[in-house]
């Protein structure tokens, strides 16, 4: 059961971050349900996220992203509508159509979870529920354009250069990988090169990626 020191309201009145600290402790304890007073609560007070210090908000995103089920958090802060405050363009463009036929949020839910069952490795992870915010763009390289968007989103709340400079080549990145690699070495330089020499990151990212399409067959836009 997941309760709060005394009441819900003033307790995430009083601090906001206790609504994405709530979410990684619902997922992770695998609480069942939730009091209405809670839900209620916590969709009071969403707004407040936005005006909680920044670093707070990346530690919170962090120890998420460290958890055994950061997918499953994801999905908690979308319940009560954090997703918005967190990570902007994934709520702006949560119900675009992929060419899987699924919304874009499920997809980027699916793809974090495939990654988390590869790896636990934190950034891997944040690029994973950020790598296709650019998604919507068919007619421009949504990589790319993906790649920004999580770089300015990252930057916004303080994250580390490194973590950011990661995120971003993972993310530009992860439709990069071609089968002819295999056969000419000298693409398979130039991609390792170009990545920095993070090959399982961009392995496990793309991996996800396509097992979260379900395989299916992509047109070039895509």
């Amino acid at each position: 059961i997941l309760e709060t020191p005394g009441s819900a309201y003033e307790s995430f009145k009083l601090d906001p971050i206790r609504i994405i600290r709530a979410a990684r402790f619902y997922a992770e304890l695998d609480c069942k349900s939730l009091s209405k007073e809670i839900i209620d609560a916590m969709k009071s007070n969403i707004d407040l996220i936005q005006y909680a210090p920044k670093e707070k908000i990346k530690k919170e995103i962090m120890k998420i992203m460290s958890c055994s089920v950061p997918a499953e958090c994801f999905v908690f802060l979308d319940l009560v509508g954090a997703v918005k405050y967190i990570f902007p363009k994934i709520n702006q463009d949560k119900d675009f159509m992929t060419n899987s036929r699924h919304p874009l949020f499920w997809h980027l839910i699916d793809t974090l979870k495939k990654v988390s069952d590869l790896t636990t490795d934190p950034e891997i992870r944040l690029a994973a529920i950020l790598h296709d915010t650019g998604k919507f763009n068919f007619d421009k390289d949504h990589s790319k354009i993906s790649a920004e968007s999580a770089r300015v989103m990252l930057k916004d709340l303080g994250f580390e250069k490194s973590t950011i400079s990661r995120v971003y080549s993972l993310i530009k990145h992860h439709m990069s990988i071609n089968p002819e690699m295999s056969k000419d070495f000298s693409l398979a330089r130039k991609f390792m090169n170009m990545i920095n020499d993070d090959w399982k990151g961009h392995l496990v990212l793309r991996a996800a990626n396509d097992s979260a399409d379900g395989g299916s067959k992509r047109n070039p836009a895509y």
